[in-house]
């Protein structure tokens, strides 16, 4: 899998600074948390209890609340079974304060026994730059697991194992798949890394046909 960087026709001064720097600007975006409460949830008689609750069981079989949490807006997604969903995050801590806060409610509208909710992340979204332009269409064609339809997308999707990152030409890319925010910090490295091999191949290539 190879990626082209744009700019100062592939200065070798430019791919060599791409390599140092890494990515940068890394920043959570979006975390999803699974949850399962310690009991099965009356949905139509919590909506009697908080009706600032979403539950339309026609078109949805789970209810919806949405909550501030530490500045930002997360969606909980709730099920009879006891199972939830949130999502919004900007870390598995504030998504795990938002379940607990609300699973305690739950307990004090006598909605479900007291106990600690079994919680797992199950998605890290993040963004970062990869620090220069991209040419996309040519790194498709040289990395492996990419793909480029730009009449479908206007970025590069490129396979990480079960995760998977875009990555535009203006140099930003987004992953998502990781299980921990170290995880995703690993796999903006790993994108910027091969974006840097990617340069040194191309640039190894152009030598030898010049020199052929």
């Amino acid at each position: 899998m190879v990626m082209m960087v744009a700019g100062r026709g592939g200065d070798p001064e430019g791919e060599g600074a791409l390599s140092a720097a890494g990515p940068s600007g890394f920043r959570v975006v979006n975390v999803v948390v699974s949850a399962r409460l310690p009991g099965r949830v009356d949905l139509a008689r919590l909506l009697t209890l908080m009706p600032e609750l979403q539950y339309r069981p026609r078109l949805f079989p789970g209810a919806v609340l949405k909550i501030e949490e530490d500045g930002a807006r997360v969606a909980i997604l709730i099920f009879e079974s006891g199972r939830m969903i949130c999502a919004g995050g900007r870390s598995p801590e504030m998504a795990y304060k938002a379940v607990r806060s609300l699973a305690s409610r739950l307990v004090e509208l006598g909605i479900i026994p007291p106990g600690e909710p079994e919680m797992r992340t199950e998605n890290v979204v993040a963004e970062f730059s990869l620090g220069a332009p991209v040419n996309v269409e040519r790194a498709a064609t040289r990395m492996e697991g990419a793909i480029y339809e730009p009449e479908q997308f206007p970025g590069m999707m490129v396979r990480l194992d079960t995760k998977a990152a875009l990555v535009f030409s203006s140099g930003k890319a987004i992953l998502a798949g990781a299980k921990s925010v170290e995880e995703a910090r690993d796999l903006a490295m790993e994108v910027s890394r091969r974006v840097a091999e990617a340069l040194r191949d191309e640039g190894q290539d152009r030598e030898r046909g010049g020199g052929g």
